[in-house]
C-alpha cells in the first residue's frame, strides 16, 4: 500500500532532483536519528511526499548539509530537514508498524509479525508524541480490516484509508485544513485502490479478498475510477497557495503517481502518461 506517490527518474530537472532526494535523505537521516538504524528501512516515498508538500505549503525553515551513512559511504549527499521532516518519520513509524498488522492478520506472514514486534516500541513513542493522529489511525485500521472481513464493496473499504491519510495531511488545524484533508482523503482512496488493481491477480490466487475482484470492471473503467480520485486530489492542490516546489509536486501527482499501474498494465515505463 506504499511508494506510489513518488517521481519518475529522468524526468525531473536537476534542481527539481536534487530537493527531491535532499528531503528523502532528510526523512531517512531523522528516522535513523529518533528511532535507531532499524527504522530507515521503513522509509517511503508516500511520506517524503508528505514532506515536500506540507514544506512546500507553509514554507518552515530548513536545515541543510551533507552526510554520509551506511549506503552511501563513499560521497556526501545532500540533506534538508525541519518540523515536518520530524512529523513525518513519525507518521511512517506508525503507517508501517500498522501495514504489518495488517499484513500479519491478512496473510499470517510471520516476518510482518516480526518487523511489527520490532516497532512496537518506536509506536508507543509516537502514540505519547500524537495521541489524537494515532487514535485515528488505530481506529481506521480496525474499520479497514472489519469492512474486508465483511466482504465489503472497494468504495467503503478505500474511505478507510482515505480519511486515515486526509487526518495525517492535517498538521495542524489553520483556514486550509478542510483542503488538506480533502486533499489526503483523495490521494489516501487512489493508493488503496490502485494496490487493489495491482494486487488483485495475487490476491486471488492466494484467496485473500480483494474489494476489486467483486467489481464487473473493465481495466478501462478501472482506469477511469483511479483518475476520478486522482483527479479530485490534484484539483484541489491546484487550489492551494503553496510557496515553492508546485512544479515538484505537479509531476508526482500527475505523472509519478501512475508509473506502477501503467509499467504493469500499460507497458509504459518512459513516464509520458498523466491523467
Amino acid at each position: 500500500m506504499f511508494g506510489y506517490v513518488a517521481p519518475i527518474p529522468g524526468m525531473l530537472s536537476a534542481e527539481d532532483t536534487i530537493r527531491y532526494k535532499s528531503l528523502y535523505c532528510g526523512l531517512c537521516h531523522t528516522l535513523n536519528r529518533k528511532y535507531g538504524l532499524f527504522a530507515r528501512m521503513t522509509l517511503t516515498y508516500d511520506m517524503t511526499f508528505l514532506v515536500l508538500f506540507l514544506s512546500a505549503f507553509y514554507a518552515p525553515e530548513e536545515k541543510t548539509g551533507y552526510l554520509r551513512c551506511g549506503l552511501h559511504p563513499i560521497k556526501k549527499r545532500v540533506y534538508a530537514e525541519n518540523c515536518f521532516t520530524e512529523y513525518a518519520a513519525d507518521m511512517t513509524i506508525a503507517l508501517i508498524y500498522h501495514k504489518c498488522l495488517d499484513d500479519w492478520v491478512d496473510e499470517k506472514k510471520i516476518t510482518m509479525k516480526t518487523v511489527s514486534s520490532i516497532l512496537r516500541h518506536s509506536y508507543e513513542k509516537v502514540k505519547d508524541l500524537h495521541p489524537v493522529i494515532t487514535a485515528k489511525i488505530e481506529e481506521e485500521m480496525m474499520n479497514l480490516q472489519m469492512l474486508e472481513k465483511k466482504k465489503a464493496d472497494a468504495d467503503a473499504i478505500s474511505a478507510c484509508f482515505g480519511r486515515l491519510l486526509g487526518s495525517i495531511f492535517v498538521h495542524k488545524k489553520t483556514v486550509w485544513s478542510a483542503s488538506m484533508f480533502q486533499f489526503g482523503y483523495n490521494l489516501g482512496k487512489f493508493i488503496y485502490l490502485v494496490d487493489a488493481v495491482l494486487d488483485e491477480e495475487a490476491d486471488r490466487k492466494k484467496g485473500i479478498y480483494n474489494p476489486m475482484q467483486a467489481l464487473p470492471l473493465s481495466q478501462k473503467e478501472k482506469t477511469n475510477v483511479l483518475t476520478v480520485l486522482i483527479g479530485n486530489a490534484t484539483a484541489i492542490f491546484e487550489k492551494m497557495p503553496f510557496v515553492e516546489d508546485e512544479g515538484l509536486i505537479r509531476h508526482i501527482l500527475y505523472h509519478g503517481v501512475w508509473q506502477k499501474y501503467y509499467k504493469k498494465f500499460k507497458g509504459e515505463t518512459d513516464g509520458k502518461r498523466s491523467v
